[in-house]
């Protein structure tokens, strides 16, 4: 039976912020502890600080159109600020204080909730959505994987770690690949783990975990460079032969610097379910950001994928009003899309894999989110035809509280020795 489950986590350290000469410290909260509202519900936006000072406050549409916005002065007594919403979506408030006598700004941004449940979604499921994956998979298919396995040093005495380099389409896939020691054929269940945006090596910190817990796990760097090498190699990636790579090839479905990104992912999975210790049977993609819209290509193109984590995931309704990173659909004169980039995102936008994954899934949303905003995650989530349950984080932004990984984890634990 599918479950249509909300998970609330209240993450409070996000709301404070310290001085560092009279320890000036500002809060912010809503009303209501989880900060989800009725459509046409007053929410009320509250700030204290130790400090007096003069407090501007902006309240905006999702961190988007500002609705409301006025400075005060503050002289001790809670500022409470009333606002509302009519449609489903998300209100933010955010306070900007500056004390008496102390040059120090402080911000502090608290996020609400408007029946996000019923949040619609812009994107278009393309007429050739599935033909066009499934073209690409079939060429896929026509290259073997070819892996080529280098020991390297593991982080556990019962996990054995391999460098490993597989043939793709376009860029090769690089990654760090984990199994436990002596496991035996047809015995472990399988993960594959994600980055977010960036240009970074494969870790080995996950990947470890998992195998200490007897899983195959196999993480890949999003943009299929070499792995082991230090910072600096990484940011001069990521300044010159990188540089914002987002943008490459949006203007068709066949160049998109993401569509070759999920054909990665989509090759790693093939590694793993290659790999005679998988057992057949459980196979979970694990990602945030970035990481996260990979893992919902990955459930969405692969039904093998039957567990998934999408923490705040990137790639969320590239046509909608409020859509998520990395907001790549250009504007015209007339302030309307780009038709020719967004029809060709339609066939990287996590709504549309979200609508074809069946696999179990655990999602977070942060409210005050200004990178992967909370609106087109929940148009996402909304549009998520497997099991699932989301995250809430109403005083969080991008990062994902720690409480939440750890959850995640024992759930995938739990899932693969059921």
């Amino acid at each position: 039976m599918k479950k249509n489950l909300i998970i609330l986590f209240i993450v409070i350290s996000s709301a404070n912020v310290f001085g560092d000469v009279n320890e000036i410290t500002v809060n912010a909260k809503t009303d209501k502890g989880d900060a989800v509202y009725e459509i046409n519900e007053p929410a009320v936006f509250t700030f204290t600080s130790t400090s007096y000072g003069e407090v501007s406050y902006v309240i905006s549409l999702d961190g988007r159109d500002i609705i409301d916005n006025k400075k005060v002065e503050y002289a001790g007594q809670p500022l409470r600020i009333t606002s509302k919403l009519n449609r489903p979506g998300f209100l933010r408030c955010q306070f900007t204080f500056k004390p008496t006598n102390n040059n120090e700004q402080k911000i502090v941004t608290v996020g609400a909730a408007y029946e996000p449940l019923k949040i619609k979604a812009a994107a278009i499921m393309p007429d050739d959505f599935d033909k066009f994956w499934s073209q690409l998979k079939a060429q896929l298919a026509r290259i073997p994987i070819n892996p080529v396995f280098t020991s390297i040093k593991s982080d556990s005495n019962k996990v054995e770690t391999f460098d490993v380099k597989m043939d793709c389409l376009g860029k090769n896939v690089c990654g760090y690949f984990a199994r436990p020691k002596a496991a035996k054929a047809k015995s472990c269940p399988a993960i594959i783990t994600l980055h977010g945006a960036g240009v970074s090596s494969a870790r080995k910190d996950l990947i470890t975990y998992f195998a200490d817990n007897g899983f195959i796990a196999l993480e890949i760097n999003a943009n299929g460079v070499e792995n082991g090498k230090t910072p600096e190699y990484y940011s001069k990636l990521y300044e010159t032969v990188l540089k914002n790579y987002r943008y490459w090839g949006r203007e068709n479905q066949y160049t998109s610097y993401f569509t070759w990104m999920f054909v990665r992912v989509l090759r790693g999975l093939e590694f793993l379910k290659s790999q005679p210790q998988w057992n057949g049977k459980i196979l979970v993609a694990y990602g945030a950001s970035q990481g996260g819209a990979q893992s919902l290509a990955a459930a969405g193109l692969d039904h093998d994928v039957n567990f998934i984590f999408v923490g705040v995931p990137a790639m969320c309704d590239h046509g909608g009003y409020i859509c998520g990173w990395p907001r790549l659909v250009p504007l015209e004169i007339d302030g309307s899309y780009n038709q020719q980039i967004l029809h060709a995102l339609m066939y990287d936008d996590c709504v549309n894999f979200a609508r074809r994954a069946t696999a179990k899934a655990i999602f977070t949303v942060g409210f005050i989110d200004n990178t992967c905003r909370p609106t087109s995650v929940y148009a996402a989530y909304n549009n998520y035809k497997g099991e699932k349950e989301i995250l809430n984080a109403p005083l969080n932004a991008h990062p994902v509280p720690p409480e939440y990984y750890e959850y995640v984890k024992k759930k995938i634990l739990e899932f693969a020795n059921q």
